[in-house]
């Protein structure tokens, strides 16, 4: 799975960093629009009967041909919903020209319904080799379909509509020779109800959760011009360039992995500590790297044209880190079987979303978006943590001593780092910068596994450490 994510991630970024320069940021502001319209317009109506299923244990079969068919009823009826509401779409978001687009946006919808109903093995039987060939092929031939189409139609949006194409089409036909048993049409749905008990909860995180993660895209589309949509989205997304992709492995890897050892408090407390471990390890110098960094990394891989993103980009990197510590939380209560903690933390995030990023957007545009995000975070971190207490049975100072671990690393680092940046950039050598951003990272990592042989004897023993480290032990003692 980290290979996985490791590789989507470069040629993810690597396509977004050619395309840049060859698109405009209303061509991604629109794209933006139908990505978060489709995928709001799913999640809205998920059913959440694949996790009750996995949730509850034994044999999956009988259900998975009944389950393939609901879904691809399902999709069909949103995609003729979003083809007639395609001029609805535009005009709330101010993008007339994109009308066609978005009647064809419910292919979106239908094209993943159609994968193999079998590939849930892959995630129940912890098998990621296939998950790995399904997202990297279908991967490469979004960037082939993507780049090849601005060559051969033009420079524009459908240019990222027929990628994404190509992606979800390359997936479907991968589920299907990655696993030798297909689907076929079966309308035995009346075996699902004693799901509902369980599934209901299922689907009220997923509407919850997609309609929270879109609120602020919503706002900054019906208040704001098409670009300054295009510059948020690619805003958060290279914010979480980190988060995002060890998010998705541990969410995806974590409530099975959960699920097999729900009645053993000692082994769930120790997946909770090594995925908070691993999240911080990678998140907090990424983060620290963009706010040092974000102005020279975007006017190099993306042109000038995008400087407006540095701003709202910094800041996230922020947020992105408390939301990745929020979501480490999720796959251990549903696992657990307190799916309505998930759907009450979400239901708090909604509810502080609405007021908050509308006056955040109104009167500070973008960058008021993101301060927003920020707000909005730090409260459901607060109402999160106290909720699962009584879950993880977990003390304040055992997780505040994994921060402290991974700081302590981190800020010998980030000193030398500050006071050499502008001998190191006077050079004017991306090659040169380049170099030191890898010894900066030789020093971190070397810094962590220091610090960890001191991790176990407390806060104010691993403190005393890092005040040797810097040359202030009188003060930290």
């Amino acid at each position: 799975m980290v290979l996985d994510t490791i590789v989507q991630k470069i040629l993810s970024l690597g396509t977004f960093f050619v395309l840049a320069r060859l698109l405009t940021p209303a061509d991604y502001g629109v794209i933006a629009v139908v990505l978060m319209i489709t995928s709001l317009t799913d999640n809205l109506t998920n059913h959440g009967m694949e996790l009750a299923l996995a949730q509850r244990g034994g044999d999956m079969e009988p259900f998975l041909d009944a389950m393939w068919t609901i879904n691809i009823i399902k999709a069909l009826v949103l995609a003729a919903g979003l083809f007639l509401l395609g001029p609805v779409i535009s005009w709330f978001f101010h993008i007339p020209e994109a009308v066609p687009l978005l009647r064809l946006s419910g292919l979106f919808i239908v094209l993943p319904k159609l994968g193999n109903a079998r590939q849930i093995y892959f995630f129940t039987e912890l098998n990621f080799k296939k998950i790995f060939w399904r997202d990297i092929s279908s991967q490469i031939m979004y960037t082939v379909g993507a780049i090849g189409s601005v060559f051969i139609i033009g420079a524009s949006y459908w240019a990222l509509f027929i990628g994404h194409m190509a992606r979800l089409l390359t997936a479907v036909i991968a589920t299907y020779l990655l696993h030798p048993n297909w689907p076929r049409l079966s309308f035995r749905f009346k075996q699902f109800l004693f799901l509902f008990a369980y599934g209901k909860w299922i689907g009220g995180q997923n509407i919850v959760n997609y309609f929270t993660s879109f609120i602020d895209r919503l706002f900054i589309g019906r208040l704001l011009p098409v670009d300054m949509l295009g510059y948020y989205s690619k805003a958060r997304d290279l914010s979480s360039v980190a988060t995002a992709s060890l998010s998705s492995i541990i969410s995806k890897i974590g409530f099975f992995a959960y699920n097999n050892i729900q009645t053993k408090q000692t082994k769930i407390q120790d997946g909770f500590i090594r995925s908070l471990d691993l999240i911080l390890f990678i998140t907090l110098p990424v983060c620290f790297f963009l706010l040092v960094e974000g102005g020279a990394v975007v006017s190099t891989l993306l042109g000038d044209k995008w400087l407006s993103i540095v701003l709202p980009l910094k800041i996230l990197s922020l947020v992105n880190i408390v939301n990745v510590c929020i979501g480490l939380l999720y796959p251990i209560f549903n696992s657990l079987g307190k799916p309505q903690i998930t759907l009450k933390v979400m239901l708090v995030r909604l509810i502080a979303s609405l007021p908050i990023f509308y006056i955040g957007i109104r009167f500070n545009e973008l960058v008021g978006a993101a301060e927003a995000a920020g707000v909005v975070s730090l409260l459901v971190l607060l109402y999160a943590f106290q909720k699962s207490r009584a879950v993880l049975k977990l003390s304040l100072r055992t997780i505040l001593l994994r921060f402290l671990h991974i700081t302590g690393a981190l800020l010998p680092v980030a000193i030398i780092a500050i006071i050499l940046r502008p001998f190191i950039h006077s050079y004017q050598n991306d090659w040169l910068i380049f170099s030191w951003v890898i010894f900066l990272g030789i020093i971190y990592i070397g810094n962590i596994f220091w610090f960890g042989k001191s991790a176990k004897n407390g806060p104010r023993e691993t403190l005393l450490m890092i005040g040797r480290e810097l040359k202030f032990k009188k003060l930290i003692s």
